[in-house]
């Protein structure tokens, strides 16, 4: 949490944003899609970040939803703020919106999530093939010294909030442990709030009782299934 904290901190000094003589001028409208703890920590590193300088600084939650980030922006694009900081719901979805605020004038900033776009002036993004990857090691350790290379796997994802993420943590989970033994991809299924996965992990696994491995994409997922495995 707290280097996500720093790391946006960083970004919007090196950008120019932030800095102590223009603070009395410049506004920033920071944009965040989840109330997970995971964008609680982006959302107070830019607090802190323009607290340190002085600015001005608006907030907003698309809540995943296109239409409401395109209006968040639009909206900003008629306060006339000087940047906008945003992890865009979509890689191609969010193009044109941001497009209109480049167009504008404004600075994009992204942090978390690309752009299929040319026009931000900086980011913080990570691989979510990586990120699935990295899961996907430790899976595909505990499988063969613990399970001898076979096992049954359910998958949580967020497919229809955010596809090209969802999609790209699991294959690169998936890649690590697809070459093992004998894996049963026993369910693959939307869960990606705290409150939705404990329910869609909790059929699984009254559905499937010999249940090995449950990999969830993201934070919400991930806080529900253990719920339910542990309610099991």
């Amino acid at each position: 949490m707290k280097l996500r904290m720093t790391l946006v901190a960083a970004l919007l000094s090196a950008t120019g944003l932030v800095m102590p003589a223009q603070a009395e001028d410049t506004t920033i409208a920071g944009i965040v899609f989840s109330q997970l703890e995971y964008f609680r920590a982006f959302q107070a590193g830019m607090e802190q970040a323009n607290k340190d300088a002085g600015g001005e600084l608006l907030m907003g939650n698309s809540d995943a939803k296109p239409e409401k980030e395109s209006s968040l922006v639009d909206t900003y694009v008629a306060r006339g703020v000087d940047a906008i900081v945003i992890s865009p719901v979509s890689e191609k979805g969010s193009v044109p919106a941001l497009q209109r605020a480049h167009d504008a004038g404004i600075k994009v900033v992204l942090y978390n999530s690309p752009l299929a776009a040319d026009f931000p002036v900086a980011s913080i993004v990570s691989s979510d093939k990586a990120i699935g990857e990295s899961t996907g090691k430790e899976a595909a350790t505990f499988i063969s010294e613990k399970l001898g290379g076979k096992a049954n796997v359910a998958l949580l994802g967020f497919v229809s909030l955010l596809p090209e993420q969802s999609n790209g943590r699991t294959n690169g989970f998936l890649s690590q442990i697809e070459g093992l033994g004998e894996i049963n991809i026993v369910a693959q299924q939307d869960g990606w709030t705290p409150e939705k996965a404990v329910a869609v992990a909790s059929d699984i696994l009254t559905a499937n009782p010999g249940l090995n491995i449950i990999y969830a994409a993201n934070e919400g997922g991930t806080v529900g299934a253990v719920q339910a495995v542990k309610q099991a």
